[in-house]
């Protein structure tokens, strides 16, 4: 079909950009019009969606019948872009992406990370994601974050960033951040998980001691992040205080 032909297409071109050097302009340039391309089709189908929504509210007022018609339709359309959806740019190629993350060359996995971050980081807030699609997202860059690579660690930190759930006590990603953030060898990605761990209980004390790391720019993105969220001191028992 004309849609698996634009996508093999797609990916042919794609896979230009995603075994590029991380170092390469040219590499960096083909991710962020992958990204605005797949966002950008997020972004009409969302103007779509309001423009069919007026139209059907009018038309509901013109008669019983159309009316009727009008919520259905208005029910339907409530609902945002659906990354499973076969047509979704964006989902395809988040999915391309987490099959290959796990490509021998770092540089592979660098780049897919990067394009996942991209996207995930310009979602609209409505989008619709499954729950398994959500989990395999989620998986793939946890796995990542234990990278034997610097800065595939700190690109999938980003990532990871929408994924977080505060109000869940044993949210995987904040624990994950909170961990990396105290133990990781590396002061990019400490300082990575610093900018990105959602303010909990559990993680303000980490954020804390990090304004004792042994690296400067860790430092000050701790004090940064508390610079922010001044009233979280209340949060803190005497001895953080």
């Amino acid at each position: 079909t004309n849609r698996e032909d634009f996508w093999q297409a797609l990916v042919e071109c794609a896979n230009y950009g995603l075994t590029s050097s991380p170092k390469l302009p040219a590499g960096t340039a083909i991710i962020d019009l992958l990204a605005k391309m797949a966002l950008l089709q997020l972004s009409d189908s969302n103007e779509s969606n309001a423009t069919a929504s007026t139209v059907a509210s009018v038309a509901g007022t013109a008669s019983t019948s159309a009316a009727s018609a009008s919520v259905t339709v208005k029910d339907e359309i409530l609902d945002g872009p659906d990354l499973d959806d076969p047509d979704c740019l964006a989902g395809r190629l988040i999915s391309y992406c987490t099959e290959l993350s796990c490509a021998a060359d770092k540089a592979v996995r660098m780049r897919c990370v990067q394009l996942i971050y991209k996207i995930l980081s310009a979602l609209p807030v409505k989008v619709q994601i499954s729950d398994d699609t959500f989990k395999r997202i989620q998986e793939c860059l946890l796995e990542r974050a234990w990278d034997v690579c610097g800065p595939v660690r700190a690109e999938s930190l980003r990532a990871l960033n929408r994924l977080q759930n505060p109000s869940r006590r044993d949210c995987p990603v904040i624990s994950l951040m909170d961990h990396v953030a105290r133990f990781d060898p590396s002061a990019e990605v400490r300082r990575t998980a610093l900018q990105s761990i959602a303010f909990t209980n559990k993680s303000i004390p980490t954020i804390v001691s990090r304004t004792r790391d042994i690296d400067d720019s860790v430092r000050k993105a701790a004090y940064d992040k508390l610079t922010d969220r001044a009233n979280c001191f209340s949060r803190l028992d005497i001895q953080c205080r």
